[in-house]
């Protein structure tokens, strides 16, 4: 099943020629139905696994290749053309993007490239990336949903109110946690952008119910907060680690009239990653064993 999805998702469901050659296209049961023509469905991070377990399949490195100049198209396709129009906030920069998916799946992309090819033109670029993103004022949480984006030199910007700020909640539905998860793994990740991302993990819980409910509680970044403070200091037990991230798990259960793809799939995503970086305490016999 993983292989077909994986054939299915490369192929059919990316555009292969014509003006959104390389591009995904999402919703309707049709495929081409809907108007958002986007990277986050055509990225390289869907098929590097297969790709790695089949030894390298030829085909997906052909497809996952055409992928890593992808950021190119945006000069001319805005993915928040209709949803958030370029004249409603100040951008001077040529294109614009969304941290997340959009910039996340380019992000997937030059990874990919990287480490199947060495090319050091796609890490610089990601580089910038994940340095600008940290400079801004609100860090992953700046702006509107469109920031500016120069996709010769891969600098993401915001021109407008720095005490702006959104939740960027499509980031990890798209894939954005489990990327981060890959890449966080480099050593030469910036250790700004390291802080940057558990930041963003930290607060957003806080911030989306502060702003705006958007319904996704995503308890894997919570959970990844919780994990890297038990790592940072010994005061916190490995009790109270999977006590604290339970909650949030706890709070990310949908209820009967929450039931939906969506739902259901995040929430069985984030059990799956609790139960990784902060499994229960064992127990001997009803009794916890002695902490080490």
């Amino acid at each position: 099943m993983a292989v077909a999805m994986t054939r299915h998702t490369s192929e059919v469901d990316v555009y292969h020629d014509g003006p959104f050659k390389g591009l995904g296209s999402r919703h309707n049961v049709s495929h081409w139905g809907c108007g958002s023509k986007e990277a986050r469905i055509s990225q390289a991070l869907w098929n590097r696994f297969y790709y790695y377990l089949s030894g390298g399949d030829e085909r997906l490195g052909e497809l996952m290749s055409a992928q890593r100049d992808l950021d190119t198209l945006l000069y001319r396709i805005d993915p928040m053309r209709l949803a958030e129009p370029r004249g409603l906030y100040p951008c001077t920069a040529p294109a614009r993007l969304r941290i997340g998916p959009d910039w996340m799946a380019y992000a997937a992309n030059w990874m990919t490239e990287y480490e199947r090819t060495r090319n050091p033109r796609y890490w610089q670029k990601l580089l910038t990336g994940m340095e600008s993103i940290s400079r801004l004022p609100q860090g992953i949480f700046s702006g509107p949903k469109a920031l500016g984006y120069d996709p010769a030199t891969g600098q993401v910007s915001w021109e407008g109110d720095p005490k702006m700020e959104n939740t960027n909640h499509l980031l990890s539905l798209m894939g954005g946690t489990e990327f981060m998860g890959e890449l966080l793994g480099y050593d030469e990740v910036p250790d700004a952008w390291r802080t940057t991302w558990l930041n963003y993990c930290a607060e957003y819980r806080p911030r989306a119910i502060r702003g705006k409910r958007n319904g996704y509680p995503m308890a894997r970044l919570a959970a990844y907060a919780h994990w890297q403070s038990a790592l940072r200091t010994t005061t916190v037990s490995r009790t109270e680690l999977f006590e604290g991230t339970m909650a949030e798990y706890e709070r990310a259960i949908p209820t009967p009239e929450q039931f939906s793809t969506n739902g259901i799939s995040t929430w069985t995503l984030d059990a799956i990653y609790l139960l990784e970086v902060c499994p229960p305490p064992l127990r001997t016999n009803g009794l916890n064993p002695p902490q080490k």
